[in-house]
């Protein structure tokens, strides 16, 4: 088996949940001496992170988000048609959608695909006369609908949760057949030797902490996240939200009104020690494609959750069992599931304890690789 990935840039540092994912498993990939390469399109600090983990990845130049890189699709495709011809790879695996652009018609070799993102919002439909005197706008729909929005050269399409499932059959068109549900799988760091950043923020060891990872978003759940910080933040009780922002006026804004209740302390590389040293994990996002690896990552290190009862995180978590979850918008449900957990060292304890054998059965990447290899033999 011979595995060719295709992966895109999806943010600043390149470095999201499906990109976390695509490094844990070519990890277990080294361990297994798999044959694979990795073709990436930026030299971020994703692409970094790779290379410091001894991935096979090759920094190639591609664009897909716009008809203007249709050139630049075409000699990539000319690419991997060259490197079909010699017989390379068995399998292409792409992440994300659009990706299929730069394949070429299938000629014995797999096309696998997976599909991260929960759903898509609706375009309002608008049919003003003066949308189609606008060129560009037209062309730039059309190429969306019909090209970038294909997934007819996928042979499976791998969703990771009912979420994109549902976006794969209602929104992309993917026959029921091609579909097949495979989530998140991450290593399990908790038992590495990892030092406390309590010392580094001047936070005692009877003093609790409340961590939040993810980015500076309303989406991802940061004013709930701190509206809650506002109601119980104390000297004995730290919040703190890990995670960058791509909006300076809205980070400036979380700052200036919840800054003395909430320590943001942006992206960190050492996140581990904030799960392994922390007390509870606060996890407000709105909605997510595959349940999540931020929860995944709790779980491995046995790190009790309160989340809303919400798309893709309802998949993962189980209520009472790994955590607590709450209708989502009702902030004195989160604040007394917050008091609720730590206030009872039984129910804390049973929660962390079914963290570690959840993650263990379900999400560990071994488990998850197996699974991954099973599929791409089967294909």
């Amino acid at each position: 088996m011979r595995i060719l990935f295709i992966k895109e840039k999806r943010s600043s540092t390149g470095i999201e949940g499906s990109a976390k994912y695509l490094l844990y498993l070519c990890k277990y990939f080294n361990q297994l001496k798999i044959n694979y390469l990795v073709f990436y399109n930026d030299k971020d600090q994703y692409y970094q992170l790779l290379l410091k983990n001894k991935i096979k990845v090759k920094y190639v130049k591609f664009k897909i988000n716009s008809p203007k890189n249709i050139f630049l699709i075409l000699r990539f495709r000319r690419f991997v048609k060259n490197i079909l011809k010699k017989n390379l790879f068995t399998h292409i695996s792409v992440h994300f959608v659009g990706l299929h652009l730069l394949l070429p018609k299938r000629k014995n070799i797999q096309y696998i695909s997976f599909l991260h993102a929960p759903n898509v919002k609706n375009e309002k439909k608008n049919y003003e006369f003066k949308n189609f005197l606008n060129i560009k706008k037209v062309i730039k729909k059309l190429y969306f609908r019909f090209f970038y929005n294909n997934f007819s050269k996928a042979d499976l399409v791998l969703c990771g949760s009912k979420g994109s499932k549902n976006t794969a059959l209602e929104h992309f068109k993917v026959p029921q057949e091609k579909i097949l549900m495979h989530k998140y799988g991450i290593i399990d760091y908790s038992d590495e030797k990892i030092l406390s950043f309590r010392e580094e923020l001047n936070i005692d060891k009877n003093s609790k902490v409340i961590i939040s990872v993810g980015r500076e978003t309303i989406d991802k759940g940061v004013l709930d996240f701190c509206k809650v910080a506002k109601i119980l933040a104390s000297d004995k009780l730290k919040f703190i939200f890990l995670g960058g922002f791509r909006d300076y006026e809205l980070h400036k804004k979380l700052v200036q009104d919840y800054g003395k209740y909430v320590n943001f302390i942006g992206m960190r590389e050492d996140v581990n020690s904030f799960y392994k040293y922390s007390d509870l994990h606060l996890f407000l996002s709105h909605r997510e494609a595959l349940g999540g690896n931020v929860i995944l990552e709790s779980l491995s290190f046995g790190l009790p959750l309160v989340t809303w009862n919400t798309i893709g995180v309802n998949e993962v978590m189980i209520n009472n069992y790994n955590g607590l979850m709450c209708e989502i918008g009702k902030i004195d449900q989160v604040v007394k599931s917050v008091n609720l957990l730590l206030n009872d060292k039984g129910l804390y304890n049973k929660i962390s304890t079914n963290c570690k054998i959840d993650f263990n059965e379900k999400y560990s990447i071994n488990q998850n690789g197996k699974r991954i290899l099973e599929i791409f033999e089967k294909y």
